[in-house]
């Protein structure tokens, strides 16, 4: 079999993951699998929980998988999008890395507020784990980028390691291409 290219346009939840790590699964299972796997991403995040997860899934997979930045790759997306192990972006394309956030609905006591600052402390860790390993941003500046938040082109995250490569999108022939359901 040739390449693959699995479109993933969708936000980072539980359901639309949970769709990405499917097709993964079964594509890898394929009596004859891809040569190569490439996700094509453009997602403005989501939620920490379901993308901390499937950056785990996608590292652990038998078969290295590739992603390239189509548009936008914000927040939460930005961490799936590390899990590859060759990554591109199109000329065009942005990444935007900021801090965790809780939205609360209604008054909320000295307890919940604390619980969710512990929670938000134990996301922004973990994200800043992830991308201190990934690229060549110390982890000790993490926190300045996480403060103000960072809007990175595509230059910009090839200097500082999210990518490896800035190029065209451009699929060879005879290439099969999948659409990862979004949910909402």
């Amino acid at each position: 079999m040739g390449d693959l290219f699995l479109n993933y346009q969708a936000p980072i939840n539980e359901p639309s993951i949970n769709n990405l790590h499917t097709l993964l699964t079964i594509v890898l299972t394929r009596p004859t699998p891809p040569t190569s796997i490439t996700v094509l991403m453009n997602s403005l995040g989501g939620q920490v929980h379901a993308g901390v997860a499937s950056y785990s899934f996608i590292k652990a997979l038998p078969a290295p998988i590739n992603f390239i930045n189509v548009g936008n790759v914000d927040s939460i997306a930005s961490i799936v999008f590390l899990a590859g192990a060759k990554r591109i972006a199109v000329p065009s394309a942005t990444f935007y890395l900021h801090s965790s956030n809780r939205t609360f609905n209604g008054p909320q006591g000295i307890a919940a507020v604390e619980e969710a600052l512990s929670s938000l402390r134990s996301d922004n860790e973990r994200m800043a784990t992830i991308i201190a390993q990934e690229t060549l941003i110390e982890k000790t500046n993490i926190g300045g980028i996480f403060l103000h938040g960072r809007t990175m082109n595509a230059d910009e995250a090839k200097t500082h390691g999210l990518i490896h490569e800035i190029r065209a999108l451009a699929m060879p022939s005879g290439s099969e291409v999948m659409q990862v359901a979004a949910a909402y």
